[in-house]
């Protein structure tokens, strides 16, 4: 049998230090999360709303590209694509004129609503948005 000596005071030391060092570690989180709440509330809130799997599986839907030219319209609630129509410069220009037109964001918007409707529009050529906003952001 092997034995090791160590003594209270050092235990408790040790203890201490593993104690100080969590503390440190759940402080320096709290205050980037603090710092990022508002910045990052609606994306937070996605996060936490990720328990509509069928709205989850449409925007993540791997079969999307089979279907790329056509405009989609899926309901929420029924958890399907309603309506599909094929895409038209016409809906892109619109589309892509609506983005540029956007000068904040709303942090209090419900990411996962409950009931509604989802509109995904594919672009043919990949447009470049030139938006103050969406390139502060990182998109």
């Amino acid at each position: 049998m092997l034995f090791i000596s160590m003594k209270k005071k050092t235990i408790g030391l040790f203890f201490l230090a593993i104690i100080l060092c969590l503390v440190v570690v759940i402080i320096y989180s709290t205050a980037k999360v603090s710092h990022n709440e508002n910045k990052y509330q609606s994306v937070l809130a996605m996060t936490q709303m990720f328990d509509d799997t069928h709205f989850i599986a449409y925007i993540s839907d791997v079969e999307a590209h089979k279907n790329k030219q056509n405009v989609e319209v899926f309901d929420i609630a029924k958890g399907e694509v309603i309506l599909t129509e094929p895409s038209s410069i016409d809906i892109q220009n619109e589309v892509f004129n609506y983005v540029k037109t956007i000068k904040g964001l709303y942090t209090k918007v419900m990411p996962f609503p409950e009931k509604g409707y989802v509109i995904r529009v594919p672009f043919d050529t990949p447009m470049k948005v030139d938006q103050e906003l969406l390139n502060k952001s990182g998109i």
